[in-house]
């Protein structure tokens, strides 16, 4: 990456812009914690099993079902919680100004609001992530949009900042990756 132009802007207003747009719109989604995914138009909300995801993106292959009946019971039982962690919705979700990784017109978007400063969000990327990426071939892509919880993770916020300006010359995903290897070592530093 060019440092300058980096550093340049991650003092440019547009970024802070972009994650409080990304954030009011999860907020109005009424995402209150990461990771929530939206699958198409299924909501599936935390660090959940590869099975969970993989089930739901082999359903949405086959047809996108509109009800539960198909579906395994540890999905329904995800459906029955309160409040719910798995919904079928009208409508697939906007992802308008998103980091896509794969095919943006894939038959099946994850759409992911996460934190970088999550410790599940991290836990996902890890063991969940390079699954789902292995699925990009058969028409499956990943959308990420910022949701930093800055009031629990205070660094989050400038991770996003980060992750933005890294979008700016193409890096998104090679930030991403690094922010969530690294977390453990940059959620220490005093936030400014």
């Amino acid at each position: 990456m060019d440092d300058a132009a980096f550093v340049a802007c991650l003092a440019d207003p547009a970024n802070a812009d972009l994650i409080n747009t990304q954030l009011q719109r999860g907020a109005a989604l009424g995402i209150d914690g990461t990771p929530t995914f939206f699958i198409n138009n299924k909501r599936v909300v935390g660090d959940q099993p590869w099975a969970i995801f993989d089930e739901v993106i082999s359903a949405e292959l086959a047809g996108s079902p509109r009800t539960l009946d198909g579906y395994s019971a540890a999905v329904k039982a995800l459906a029955a919680k309160t409040p719910p962690q798995f919904e079928i919705l009208p409508s697939r979700v906007d992802f308008t100004g998103s980091q896509i990784e794969g095919d943006a017109n894939a038959p099946v978007m994850v759409v992911e609001y996460s934190d970088f400063q999550c410790p599940f969000c991290k836990r996902w990327v890890e063991q969940t992530l390079p699954k789902l990426r292995a699925r990009e071939k058969e028409g499956v892509a990943l959308a990420f949009l910022h949701f930093p919880i800055v009031q629990i993770h205070p660094n989050a916020g400038f991770a996003s900042l980060a992750g933005a300006c890294a979008a700016r010359q193409g890096k998104f995903w090679p930030m991403h990756d690094l922010l969530f290897a690294r977390q453990t070592e940059w959620q220490k530093l005093p936030a400014q």
